[in-house]
């Protein structure tokens, strides 16, 4: 027939797998939200870059618009030009004109700088927006998956409360009292074997007495180190 010890064994073995099983339940939202952060984080990067490109060609808008407008300057000033009667006047005319088209000259090079940048952000929103669609479908395959493994915790953990119920009713209720405030605080090994005279949890000497009375099964002993109990 087993001891006392051996018999609480058992169950500390079915704890430490309803422990683990707890555990990993818990942390199952954690994983879940860490997944969440990560797609979302690549969803900013796109917002980002989309944000980029719609000021850039805002900008673009702005420059066309003033080359119009330094357009419309030059044809008003071509017609004013016709109405004048003196060379002078002709010659200063024409020298605003070419003001006004180096002006223009300026601005076409601001805009054509301008649409090679939004070329540019255009390729890094095409890459950002490829890496949002490849989190979004890792990310549903990974959560798809937690579902399914907080599933088949969830069904392993009803097996083992159940055994753990069934192999602790065969142990002294002394025991248990003894032992369940250890395990609940540790959440480790707390009940733990004496060998060549030293407690297997923290490995520390006992004392004669103490191995001989573990060595009984029927006595409750705990290591005066560690505060184990020992078998």
């Amino acid at each position: 027939m087993s001891t006392q010890a051996e018999r609480l064994a058992v169950v500390q073995d079915v704890d430490l797998r309803i422990i683990r099983l707890q555990k990993e339940i818990q942390d199952i939202p954690v994983r879940k939200k860490m997944i969440e952060s990560t797609c979302e984080h690549k969803k900013k990067d796109f917002t980002a870059a989309k944000t980029v490109v719609s000021g850039k060609q805002s900008a673009a808008k702005q420059l066309e618009l003033e080359i119009e407008t330094v357009n419309q300057k030059i044809r008003k000033l071509r017609e004013q030009q016709l109405q004048l009667k003196s060379n002078k006047e002709f010659k200063a005319m024409e020298d605003e004109i070419r003001l006004a088209e180096a002006e223009i000259r300026k601005i076409e090079e601001k805009e054509l700088a301008q649409m090679e940048e939004i070329e540019q952000v255009k390729h890094t929103m095409g890459s950002a927006k490829h890496l949002v669609d490849r989190a979004d479908a890792e990310r549903n395959s990974e959560l798809a998956a937690l579902d399914v493994r907080n599933a088949e915790i969830s069904a392993e953990l009803e097996r083992c409360l159940a055994e753990r119920a069934e192999k602790a009713a065969s142990v002294d209720p002394k025991w248990l009292m003894k032992y369940e405030p250890l395990i609940k605080g540790k959440k480790d090994r707390v009940l733990t074997k004496v060998e060549r005279g030293v407690c297997g949890g923290c490995n520390m000497k006992l004392a004669p007495h103490v191995v001989h009375d573990a060595a009984r099964g029927d006595l409750i002993v705990s290591c005066s180190h560690c505060g184990r109990l020992l078998y």
